[in-house]
């Protein structure tokens, strides 16, 4: 849904804005363009609302998953309510700030939202399906076919392309795909 989103906008961009430049002035400019002036406000004010709903849904959701499937388990018993929530704010802490590191790589909003789905939805998309169909699937499995995607995927896009532009031909998220299925099988 969001890449369709992304992609209608994108094409308004295109009809309505021709010759625009800088793709991070995309929305501002079709803001302008087809807002009437007292409208522009709540355009900005419902990017705003829908920017931090996305970031504080992904936020918690990385969070729980991170204390639930892989922090309690090694704690074992040991791991009690308040642990739970100490640990929950560290984690919290460390996402944001390694997600504030890593905007401040990009100069593109398209590279960052391209980055991001290498995380949230290319490794974990082989675990995912293969889990609901088979039985054979164990979450070690699953753990270790979205780390290596990750590694393959990030390493493809920002090492293999930046030194040999040709293996661009070959998009990161097709190769972070192919990986995460043979390590998963």
């Amino acid at each position: 849904v969001i890449s369709v989103a992304l992609g209608l906008i994108g094409i308004s961009a295109s009809v309505l804005v021709p010759g625009l430049e800088d793709t991070n002035t995309v929305f501002p400019e079709l803001l302008k363009v087809c807002f009437p002036k007292g409208m522009i406000g709540l355009g900005v004010a419902g990017v705003f609302a829908a920017t931090i709903s996305t970031g504080t849904s992904l936020l918690h959701s990385l969070t729980v998953l991170t204390v639930n499937d892989l922090i309690k388990p090694a704690m074992g018993s040991r791991f009690t309510d308040k642990r739970e929530l100490a640990c929950s704010r560290i984690v919290v802490v460390a996402v944001a700030v390694f997600s504030t590191l890593i905007s401040l790589y990009f100069t593109n909003i398209i590279n960052v939202i391209y980055t991001a789905t290498l995380f949230y939805s290319i490794a974990v998309f082989a675990p995912m399906i293969l889990g609901m169909y088979s039985r054979k699937i164990t979450a070690k499995g699953a753990l270790v076919s979205m780390i290596g995607t990750l590694i393959a995927a990030l390493g493809w896009q920002y090492l293999v392309v930046k030194h040999l532009p040709s293996a661009a031909a070959v998009p990161a998220n097709v190769v972070g795909l192919a990986v995460s299925f043979l390590l998963i099988l």
